[in-house]
């Protein structure tokens, strides 16, 4: 089959790219990841390849990307294919310093929404997150999925939004959106 791409001229304001296709190459050469675990870049993806994880110890490292570090305004765009989920807090991007200081995307659990939705998180002091609630992901189906944060906004609903295939879903809050990011690690 004929594979095709159409790829925009990204502006400075692109932190990364890791397209999986055979390797975990950021493709603005700026943070190169590194397979961890069973990890590999080389499963069937919705667009050539991708890479794929078993659920057991398995990631991207790609390092401390200190360039998220103080910003009030990100956005991460992924594509999402889940083998399992049954297993709870399966991560689907994250940057993590402790549990006071993190930002996020991960399988949800039984008590927030269920492990076929997600949680959203970012978190710069105690607890606060947020979940969808309407068991929307399901096994062995592509989805597109955005995170969008904006910490200038002045309620929850406004600073964080998530969408999935072009869809803002709903997201319920435990905790308090936070307005910036200081996450290292």
């Amino acid at each position: 089959s004929n594979t095709h791409y159409v790829v925009n001229n990204f502006n400075n304001s692109l932190v990364s790219w890791w397209r999986g296709d055979g390797n975990a190459l950021d493709e603005l050469g700026r943070n190169n990841g590194t397979l961890t675990g069973n990890a590999n870049a080389t499963s069937t993806g919705m667009f050539n390849k991708s890479f794929g994880f078993d659920g057991t110890g398995d990631y991207v490292n790609a390092g401390d990307i200190s360039s998220l570090e103080g910003i009030q305004k990100f956005s991460v765009s992924t594509w999402i294919y889940s083998g399992d989920i049954s297993t709870y807090y399966l991560s689907v991007f994250g940057k993590h310093n402790d549990v006071n200081n993190r930002m996020g995307l991960m399988n949800s659990d039984a008590g927030n929404g269920g492990t076929n939705d997600l949680f959203v998180y970012v978190i710069t002091s105690g607890s606060g997150y947020a979940y969808t609630n309407d068991n929307w992901l399901q096994l062995n189906t592509w989805y597109h999925a955005v995170m969008v944060f904006d910490g200038t906004q002045s309620t929850d609903a406004t600073k964080l939004k998530f969408y999935v295939n072009g869809v803002q879903k709903t997201l319920y809050f435990s905790g308090a959106a936070q307005p910036t990011i200081t996450a290292s690690g």
